[in-house]
């Protein structure tokens, strides 16, 4: 890159980043800003009564997307330079001091929970067309979405596009996890439970980890600008460092729970997806997910649509999960139970207003061998049902949605009614009622029927901003009553 474009390029961006808008004539810079606030209040409590429990959240996005950076109007031929970032605020003022006071308060204190947690959702730089538009690069937070699920880390990705129809993508970084700065749990594997444990004792909560810098990489090859067909295989691995709790239970010498430190792996696993799409004929999809350190496939799904009629699909969807755990989680030496899932559907408009869709199959879990009994069934099986209907309206919507879960285990069935319509382009009136009924025949005392409908309305204050509020009511004769009250401002601002 020329030393003039990049001094150029660091001249817009830095005074970007701290105003959110700068123009300078001599570039094409587009700056767009995007926020959503939304503040509710509930009340709900556990299903053997007290305690009652209150919130009040408030929760805050801001983001922002920078394109066009040091390009002009003349020169289109260099590095495309954008950057992209997302923050989120998601504060509780109902939380009581004592559930984050450890010291004075042991046992109503609530390992992880925050006031305010910010999380930076992602925030990144990218630049795209070097090497005459071969490589691109990102660097910073990021998100990766593949045959092994979303996933985000901090660090760089490069991206490289060979004419052969073929891309090639390496990446490395950190993994994004609670109790880290600006971070979240959301993208961690299951089975784990970690944060900061400044103020606890050592041998409190031994299930509650202590965050650490978990380093990451992975390749990817995929296939793009094909006809027809699209594929990509994927590899990626995680570690876990820092101290860990081996024994739950405190040594009887020292006191304290016996633990262990140094890299481990927290997951090490190869996907691979396909999808085949024909106009007018129908679409393939198919994919897996290899689990090295079980040394098992530990998902897959296929799926099959016909487009039979210019406004009718019908297709056949079948999926298999194995649940898998983080390499620092109890539950990795667990049996596990899979679940298949078999779901023939179809979607058909019957007018232009009118839609409906129907889908119906099975699902079966293998039990783990002797748990629930030596006369136990080795597989549990559940049919499944599902229905919808959908009329549109001019300026809104009416429909429902109904379902029907029954097995050996129990059930479950419900409908949905929902309906909203705008009033001049600028009010809006919407609506839900539900009732479900649900039978566990494990525990019969936790069978129940629920009602709950909500009332919302808005007001479109301008083109790309929103204001609505809504309230829920729900109702079993486990929990009682349950309230929800939820405001929201959606704005978003171009220049």
């Amino acid at each position: 890159m020329p030393r003039r474009r990049v001094l150029r390029i660091l001249l817009t961006v830095v005074p970007c980043c701290v105003v959110g808008s700068t123009s300078i004539p001599a570039s094409a810079l587009d700056v767009e800003v995007s926020a959503e606030t939304a503040a509710q209040g509930y009340q709900l409590r556990n299903a053997w009564g007290d305690p009652v429990l209150s919130r009040r959240r408030f929760m805050q996005t801001l983001g922002m997307q920078v394109t066009n950076i040091g390009d002009d109007d003349e020169d289109r031929s260099g590095p495309w330079v954008s950057f992209r970032m997302r923050m989120r605020l998601d504060a509780d003022f109902a939380i009581d001091p004592s559930e984050v006071n450890f010291v004075d308060y042991p046992a109503a204190f609530v390992p992880g929970l925050q006031r305010a947690p910010m999380d930076l959702m992602y925030g990144y730089f990218e630049v795209r067309n070097l090497a005459d538009g071969l490589l691109s690069a990102r660097l910073g937070r990021q998100y990766v979405i593949d045959s092994l699920g979303w996933w985000s880390f901090d660090g760089a990705l490069v991206r490289t596009e060979l004419p052969i129809h073929l891309a090639l993508e390496g990446y490395g970084g950190f993994e994004q996890r609670a109790g880290v700065p600006l971070s979240s749990s959301r993208f961690e594997r299951d089975g784990v439970w970690r944060g900061d444990r400044t103020f606890l004792d050592a041998n409190a909560y031994p299930g509650f980890l202590e965050a650490g810098l978990a380093p990451a990489w992975g390749v990817v090859v995929e296939s793009f600008a094909l006809p027809v067909v699209h594929g990509r295989v994927a590899y990626r691995k995680v570690w876990n460092t820092g101290e860990v709790a081996t024994d739950p239970f405190p040594d009887t010498r020292t006191g304290l729970p016996g633990t262990t430190e140094g890299p481990r792996v927290s997951q090490e696993r190869v996907g691979a997806s396909f999808d085949a799409m024909v106009d007018d004929i129908g679409a393939l999809r198919a994919g897996t997910i290899y689990d090295l350190p079980r040394a098992e496939l530990t998902s897959w799904y296929g799926t099959i649509d016909a487009f039979l009629a210019t406004d009718m699909t019908a297709g056949v969807d079948v999926d298999r999960v194995v649940p898998s755990f983080d390499g620092d989680s109890i539950w990795s030496w667990f049996a596990s139970e899979p679940t298949t899932t078999l779901l023939a559907r179809g979607e058909m408009g019957l007018t232009k207003e009118l839609r409906v869709a129907v889908a119906s199959g099975v699902r079966w879990v293998d039990l783990a061998t002797g748990e629930v009994g030596a006369d136990a069934p080795g597989v549990a099986m559940d049919r499944l049902g599902r229905a919808s209907a959908r009329y549109g309206l001019s300026g809104g919507q009416v429909g429902l949605a109904g379902m029907l879960d029954r097995g050996e285990r129990g059930g479950r069935e419900g409908v949905d009614v929902f309906g909203d319509q705008w009033f001049e382009r600028r009010f809006l009136v919407s609506g839900r009622v539900s009732l479900y009924d649900w039978r566990d025949d494990l525990r019969p005392d936790r069978s129940a029927t629920s009602f709950g409908y909500v009332l919302g309305g808005g007001y479109r204050i301008g083109d790309e901003t929103t204001a609505r509020i809504e309230w829920e009511h729900d109702t079993n004769e486990l929990v009682g009553q349950r309230y929800r009250i939820l405001a929201s401002l959606q704005l978003l601002v171009n220049r």
